[in-house]
């Protein structure tokens, strides 16, 4: 209950809540056993197991509802009151990545390099159908997300690097320093309806000579 209201003023992941989804089945099974205790004939079966049946009941109708909500959502075009629209238009973007990754000279050794938030390495590395490893761009040295704590570029020396720079700033010259020679391949722009749309340069990094992430 406490994620839920949390939820109605910003964005949740689902796995905090997730850690209490087992208790709740705990609990769903004790108030299952406490009112069927001592059944023994049919009218007294239909009495006590009523409270579970409308626990199962109350959470089937739940289940069923929510994807005809999210089909209603999409048929208003309203974005803000879509709960997928966080994961709208990554998968499109991994395809094109994909395209991009293919069309360098060595796709085999080229690995994924994103900037900006966290999501855009995951999503990348797992939505560009060759997989590559993923890497992030962590301009201030700060430990943000698990790509600072996980081995960095400097694993994959002499390789190029496919660059996701999710804005219209030129890439760092510090990171461009790290590599032989940069050059822009394009970008990769997905319309997300009424809400704008996800785009990122595409740049290629050749032969990483060094790694050096430091402010």
């Amino acid at each position: 209950m406490v994620f839920h209201l949390l939820a109605l003023r910003q964005s949740v992941n689902p796995n905090w809540p997730a850690v209490y989804y087992l208790a709740a089945m705990v609990l769903l099974a004790a108030t299952w056993t406490r009112a069927t205790t001592g059944l023994t004939l049919w009218p007294g079966f239909m009495k006590l197991q009523r409270p579970a049946l409308v626990v199962a009941a109350t959470l089937t109708s739940l289940a069923y509802l929510v994807p005809v909500g999210m089909w209603a959502t999409g048929r208003t075009g309203d974005d803000k009151l879509d709960p997928m629209a966080r994961i709208h238009g990554w998968s499109e973007a991994g395809q094109k990545a994909g395209e991009f990754l293919a069309a360098t000279p060595r796709p085999e050794q080229t690995f994924l390099l994103a900037l900006g938030h966290r999501e855009n390495a995951s999503q990348f590395a797992f939505y560009t159908p060759q997989h590559p490893r993923a890497y992030r761009w962590q301009p201030d040295g700060i430990i943000a997300s698990q790509y600072e704590l996980w081995p960095t570029p400097a694993e994959a020396l002499g390789r190029d690097a496919l660059i996701l720079q999710p804005s219209e700033k030129p890439l760092p010259r510090r990171l461009e320093r790290n590599f032989t020679q940069v050059e822009k391949l394009g970008e990769i722009r997905v319309p997300l309806g009424t809400s704008g749309s996800r785009k990122w340069q595409v740049f290629l990094g050749r032969e990483l000579k060094a790694w050096d992430a430091a402010p």
